[in-house]
């Protein structure tokens, strides 16, 4: 669960090896590229997709060559689903186009098919009785209180979103999520075994008082500043959007995403693990690793991997200054109710995420890849230093990367934006 204060999990992308503990020190980005550039089918899409997925894992030292290999996967199948998603773009009318250009076209076809009295509900626009009476189906199935005014009902290639905020806003939501899936699935494919996906559901209320006043009534005790939870129990995405949505072509304020971004994460999480899998993990490796993906998301609905948006619990200084109180020893063996009691676990899981994958050129992913695959399998999730590397060979050199290279990135993140 993550509320204003407290919660999240995180993303663990990388290829998966034989081998335990630390692996050397690999060749530069640089080279590594242009080695898997030589030996690609340049007439072949699933090429270029290979080599996306390849610079995805290092999205921000490669962004550019990653959008260019999508690019060029596209001008072989215009049909690929998921380089559309990544690129950002968005379908409109049967067709994707630029998400720059997708807003100002959606709110077209908007404004004509209001004009002639239909209403959007699902996946089109229907005569307002019709929708009436699907509303009111859906409402009886799901047990809704009308109080929560969740009006839209919105149907994607993964996810069915009821929601109590606008369309346009519903919308914008909608094409974060379907992204983020698709980051999910890319970086995990030489990882985990992805199971076949079942569609996600997801209720989006306008402001935290529809939020709280829903769990209550379904029997949780929400805290203070509650935002959203992914709940298990019922596989469904409960978060929160301002009311106001911004402006046509502006982004969501990226605290404002957190929620949303991070409790998704639990949703993929959970059909890819499963409940029983889930809870073998100790909380901090659930959490930390969508907290990861959280501070990757920027403002624009864009995820670029090894980027680091300072913003809530990402925050380089505020990990700097907790880790002389808290070891990794520490910190690895917290029960779930000393992990929930404060924000600034997160912010250290954020962190240890992060060098997991990125430092020295992802050194210790390979170990955490064997880790997250053996626990799938059934394996024990207290296996983590036994894949990876001990509390005590981790220690310095998660501390290096805390107060040199995390603070290097998010300065690189205020001067490129969103």
């Amino acid at each position: 669960m993550r509320s204003a204060s407290v919660g999240k999990g995180w993303i663990l992308l990388l290829l998966l090896s034989g081998s335990s503990f630390a692996a050397p020190a690999a060749p530069s980005l640089e080279t590594q590229y242009a080695q898997r550039l030589k030996k690609i089918d340049r007439k072949k899409a699933a090429d270029w997709m290979a080599l996306a997925d390849f610079c995805l894992q290092q999205q921000m030292d490669l962004r550019e060559k990653w959008a260019d290999a999508l690019r060029q996967a596209l001008k072989l199948d215009p049909t690929l689903e998921d380089a559309h998603l990544l690129l950002g773009d968005l379908k409109v009318g049967g067709k994707w186009v630029d998400g720059a250009k997708a807003e100002s076209l959606l709110a077209e076809e908007a404004r004509q098919q209001r004009a002639k009295g239909l209403v959007f509900y699902g996946s089109g626009w229907i005569d307002a009785a019709k929708a009436k009476g699907m509303r009111e189906e859906d409402r009886a199935k799901l047990a809704w209180q009308e109080s929560w005014g969740l009006a839209q009902r919105l149907d994607t290639t993964h996810l069915t979103i009821y929601s109590a905020c606008s369309l346009e806003t519903t919308w914008k939501l909608a094409g974060i999520l379907e992204r983020e899936f698709a980051v999910y699935r890319h970086f995990h494919a030489d990882v985990l075994k992805l199971p076949p996906w079942k569609r996600f559901q997801v209720q989006l209320f306008k402001d935290e008082k529809h939020t709280l006043e829903h769990e209550k009534a379904t029997g949780g005790s929400p805290p203070d500043g509650f935002q959203g939870v992914y709940d298990q129990a019922t596989r469904t995405l409960h978060t929160t959007l301002p009311e106001k949505a911004p402006a046509a072509g502006q982004p969501f304020p990226v605290e404002d995403l957190a929620n949303s971004v991070h409790e998704f994460f639990h949703a993929i999480d959970d059909q890819v693990f499963g409940m029983e899998g889930m809870n073998r993990f100790p909380l901090w490796v659930v959490e930390s690793r969508a907290e990861y993906l959280t501070g990757c998301t920027l403002a624009s609905g864009q995820i670029v991997l090894g980027a680091v948006q300072v913003s809530g619990n990402v925050d380089p200084g505020k990990l700097t200054a907790l880790m002389p109180g808290l070891p990794l020893s520490r910190f690895f063996s917290m029960d779930r109710q000393t992990f929930l009691s404060s924000a600034d676990h997160y912010t250290y899981g954020w962190g240890f995420a992060h060098f997991l994958l990125h430092a020295e050129g992802g050194r210790y992913a390979q170990g955490f890849g064997q880790y997250l695959r053996k626990v799938q399998e059934g394996g024990d999730g207290k296996d983590f230093e036994t894949c990876v590397a001990p509390a005590a060979e981790l220690e310095p050199a998660f501390r290096k990367y805390a107060t040199s290279e995390l603070p290097k990135r998010a300065q690189a993140g205020r001067k490129t934006g969103p």
